[in-house]
């Protein structure tokens, strides 16, 4: 019991930090856009393989979200599973491909690769593309597969 009142208050808290984030602090971002330190921030929910999710965030004047700190992974984490729901499909885009000159994995916005939260024993080689999972780790997987995805324009 005393872990579902836990639970409760902090999906309560994560709500209220989201709504926060959504109705109160749009910052320097368009009204669609949810301003997180010093960045723009948009879901979609309707899933897009990612060559089509990467254009619709360029042609929007952002890139797929780069994951620069813990932080910005706990933020970009929360505003998903708030948006999906609790019991959506909240495993989103990443904005990290394996390129197939090196094989090495770089943000498509240019921003060095240094933060990382992959699961265990990921990146395995299984997909040149980068998602988010459900728990908020991270792992490679195919470029093909349809999922939600974040614009993040900014810093």
């Amino acid at each position: 019991l005393a872990l579902e009142i836990f639970e409760f208050l902090v999906s309560m808290f994560v709500r209220r930090l989201i709504n926060h984030f959504l109705i109160e602090s749009s910052g320097p971002c368009r009204t669609t856009f949810v301003y997180f330190n010093k960045s723009c921030y948009k879901f979609f929910k309707e899933p897009l393989v990612f060559n089509r999710a990467a254009r619709l965030c360029k042609n929007i004047g952002s890139n797929i979200t780069s994951v620069l700190s813990q932080e910005e992974n706990d933020f970009i984490y929360n505003l998903t599973r708030y948006i999906s729901g609790r019991t959506g499909n909240s495993r989103i885009w990443l904005g990290l491909e394996r390129l197939i000159s090196s094989g090495k994995l770089e943000w498509t916005d240019r921003n060095v690769f240094s933060y990382q939260n992959f699961e265990l024993g990921e990146p395995n080689g299984n997909g040149a593309c980068v998602e988010m999972s459900e728990e908020g780790h991270w792992r490679d997987t195919c470029c093909d597969e349809p999922l939600g995805f974040i614009c993040k324009a900014g810093e």
